[in-house]
């Protein structure tokens, strides 16, 4: 089928703790200290994580409809996604780590949406 990845080129589950010793090697809670910002702590990586997966859409279907308001089609897709489930504790996790990343972090361009050809 068009678009979809050969299985050796999709990306692979990962466990935390490989996560975690990359984020060791390249000395990101060093960083975050120089600059006088406190470590990731583990709830904030996952968070992170999850966003960047399995969550990525119930999180955005959350903040989307809650900003909406009940009646809109937003809120009734968060509805039917989420069954009401706000993720308050990894979306505010999420916004956590990205405050901290964001302190030694660069702009940098962001490509969404890419499909097989590139």
């Amino acid at each position: 089928e068009a678009g979809l990845l050969p299985v050796e080129r999709a990306r692979q589950p990962r466990p935390l703790t490989l996560i975690l010793q990359d984020m060791k090697n390249l000395g990101i809670g060093a960083k975050l200290r120089a600059v006088g910002v406190e470590s990731l702590v583990d709830a904030e990586v996952i968070g992170a994580r999850l966003f960047t997966g399995a969550l990525h859409a119930k999180y955005n279907a959350v903040l989307r409809a809650l900003s909406a308001g009940e009646g809109t089609t937003l809120y009734d897709h968060f509805m039917e996604l989420c069954n009401g489930n706000t993720y308050t504790t990894t979306i505010h996790a999420l916004h956590s780590a990205i405050w901290k990343l964001c302190k030694i972090g660069s702009a940098q361009k962001v490509f969404r949406g890419v499909g097989s050809s590139v």
